[in-house]
């Protein structure tokens, strides 16, 4: 949490040569900023790295996951011959920046939207009430077992309330910044090259004249005239992944995780508000900076609906 709040109070603020491009020769305090706050994240990175390859060193043990992979692949690298190709060896910057990657705009990211749709869906019971039928007629007489990954494309108000949840609440309201590689003409504006573009997805998503009651959530919309609006950049009514080729790569991976997520919470637990907290009162406000973080932090009181012997199983299995 402590990196997330230097995050975003060090990179979030847009420096001069933002908006004024002839004056970044002046925008020296950014440059020092950045640097700081990159020497504090590249400290973090290489404690993390350093206890993993000590225990490497002296554990037969190893962990199944990516950063163990990454540093293989690193020691693999540095052991090769001059006769190998560039492309095949990895560095230790590439390695942290991975990392800084997968941490920042991969678990970050999903952690946001899946409180999000827990906010949401607590303020609007009747659709945790859709979602669990449909998940109960889905799994049919395996009522008491996990969703899986097999079982979320059949999960189709599932999908309206990631659309919807994506809509009202983009994880980066303005995406990534974007520069014209050429120049171009856009509803009539004439764009010059090089020229920083910002998408306001936010705004997209509660523009009234695109959206019926643009404030509400209601994920049945996606069921009816916006039945084929999907995530994938394809309509521009809904970004919040982005479009092109420059579109979220972790796309695939972040709808699957949101959605086992949402699922088994909602077909696992019975979802209280805390006591003396009611739909009406809760706090939807966002907090400002790069992302999209909720001011006051979700608050659930989570009752099992079934046995949790089957809480140790994987979430996700083979088609």
């Amino acid at each position: 949490m402590r990196h997330k709040i230097l995050f975003e109070q060090e990179i979030a603020m847009p420096g001069m040569g933002d908006f004024i491009p002839a004056l970044s020769w002046l925008d020296l305090w950014r440059i020092r900023r950045v640097r700081s706050f990159h020497k504090r994240v590249d400290a973090v990175l290489s404690t993390i790295i350093a206890k993993r390859m000590k225990h490497m060193g002296e554990s037969s043990q190893s962990y199944d996951d990516l950063l163990q992979s990454l540093l293989a692949r690193l020691v693999e690298s540095n052991r090769m011959t001059e006769t190998s190709l560039p492309e095949e060896s990895l560095t230790m910057n590439e390695v942290k920046g991975t990392m800084l990657e997968i941490l920042g705009a991969g678990i970050h990211t999903t952690a946001l939207t899946t409180e999000w749709g827990m906010a949401e869906l607590l303020k609007h019971p009747n659709c945790i009430r859709r979602l669990r039928q449909e998940m109960e007629e889905v799994l049919g007489d395996k009522r008491g077992e996990l969703i899986v990954e097999a079982d979320l494309g059949k999960l189709s108000y599932l999908k309206c309330v990631i659309k919807e949840i994506a809509r009202l609440h983009p994880v980066l309201p303005m995406l990534i910044p974007h520069i014209s590689s050429q120049e171009c003409d856009i509803g009539g504006y004439a764009i010059p090259p090089k020229t920083l573009a910002f998408v306001n997805v936010w705004a997209i998503g509660r523009d009234e004249s695109i959206w019926e009651n643009a404030l509400e959530f209601r994920p049945e919309r996606f069921e009816s005239s916006n039945k084929f609006i999907d995530l994938k950049g394809h309509h521009y009514e809904l970004l919040p992944f982005g479009s092109g080729r420059r579109i979220c790569a972790g796309l695939p991976v972040a709808i699957a995780m949101v959605g086992l997520t949402l699922a088994n919470l909602v077909h696992c637990f019975d979802l209280e508000l805390p006591p003396g907290q009611t739909p009406d009162t809760m706090n939807m406000e966002e907090s400002k900076g790069i992302a999209s973080n909720k001011a006051v932090p979700t608050v659930v009181v989570p009752k099992p609906r079934f046995s949790m012997d089957f809480c140790t199983e994987p979430l996700t299995t083979s088609a």
